[in-house]
């Protein structure tokens, strides 16, 4: 249990920062 989570919040965190870049 934390790998599903981890990797969600690292391409939340990616998606986020895509966002506020693009």
């Amino acid at each position: 249990m934390g790998d599903a989570a981890d990797d969600a919040r690292d391409m939340a965190e990616e998606q986020y920062f895509n966002f506020l870049t693009g």
